[in-house]
């Protein structure tokens, strides 16, 4: 979506004819250094990245039409998505040229996502940064419009390039009215520096409250060095177990996305759990449940009602297995 944008935002500011071919070519040989990386994988693995893009297009994810708007307003708060329209409305009104490719960049991203029929929350993160520059965008839009306002009659004096700032040397004290903003600038950006730490902090604590995964690593690796495990999993949960104590780890779930297994393996789905149990490859199963989730939509697997948990049951009586150790975290209770 790079190329695009780019392009759009040269040709729309009539900038095309002020580009020489050097310039081009230098600024076509960093975009190829920096993106060397991605390039490589794309060529190396163009079968895998047509086949991920194929299966990606072919998913459906049942969600509203605003699924994206309510995930910005929930994670990063109704006041930010406020300002950001705001920051919208001031660029298209009082555009200038530097507001050309943030609105170009905000309107493509978010267009291409919302028409693809797979929804994700990371998804939003490409307007993340060009939102915030908005939200900017607005803020310095009302400060210029409320400085008269707010600041005493003729402490700014306005020439042809500058501004002067004119002080009463007699009295030595700062003008009431710009004490005032000052300090309900200061307690804004207070609040809502707050707001956003208190809601991150919140979401991550209280609405995923699943935990386990980590000190069950923790404890396979004391008890159990070298047994390779199976969780509950949409795709990675399983990653976790490997991350923190260097285990094989595997998924049991159902899902289109591919596994990579322990060696680098990579198959489609989830594998087939029977004969990794029969010819002792996995040794141990790491089951985690939470009563309450409030994002169905992403079909929560670790709940004891669905599907994929109540497989994930049976697997384990399936092979007669026995509670070796128990980890209760206090949102899930000793039910």
């Amino acid at each position: 979506l790079i190329i695009p944008i780019a392009i759009l935002a040269i040709v729309s500011s009539r900038q095309i004819r002020k580009i020489s071919l050097r310039t081009a070519g230098i600024a076509v040989l960093v975009f190829i250094a920096t993106l060397t990386p991605a390039i490589y994988q794309l060529i190396s693995s163009y079968d895998i990245y047509k086949e991920f893009f194929s299966q990606g297009t072919s998913r459906v994810t049942n969600v509203p039409a605003t699924y994206y708007i309510d995930k910005l307003a929930h994670n990063a708060g109704a006041a930010f998505l406020v300002v950001m329209s705001l920051g919208i409305a001031v660029a298209l009104f009082y555009r200038k040229k530097e507001d050309l490719l943030c609105l170009l960049w905000l309107g493509i991203v978010f267009a291409f996502f919302q028409a693809q029929p797979i929804k994700g929350w990371n998804y939003l993160l490409p307007i993340i940064p060009v939102a915030t520059i908005l939200a900017a965008r607005a803020f310095v839009f009302l400060i210029s419009f409320l400085k008269p306002v707010l600041l005493t009659q003729g402490l700014f004096s306005s020439s042809n390039k500058k501004s002067a700032i004119v002080t009463n040397n007699d009295s030595g004290s700062i003008p009431v009215k710009k004490m005032v903003a000052g300090i309900l600038i200061a307690w804004v950006l207070i609040i809502s520096s707050f707001y956003q730490v208190f809601t991150s902090m919140n979401i991550i604590i209280n609405e995923r409250p699943f935990a386990g995964l980590r000190e069950a690593a923790f404890w396979l690796v004391d008890n159990a060095p070298g047994k390779g495990v199976m969780t509950l999993s949409q795709g990675s949960a399983q990653y976790v177990l490997s991350l923190y104590g260097n285990i094989d780890a595997y998924p049991f779930g159902s899902y289109q996305l591919h596994t990579i297994l322990p060696g680098g393996t990579v198959i489609r789905g989830p594998p087939d759990p029977d004969p990794l149990i029969q010819n002792g490859t996995v040794t141990y199963f790491v089951y985690y449940v939470t009563p309450s989730i409030n994002d169905a939509g992403d079909d929560p697997i670790h709940d004891p009602g669905t599907p994929t948990a109540k497989k994930f049951v049976q697997l384990i009586h399936k092979y007669q297995s026995s509670v070796r150790h128990i980890i209760y975290d206090e949102y899930v209770g000793l039910d």
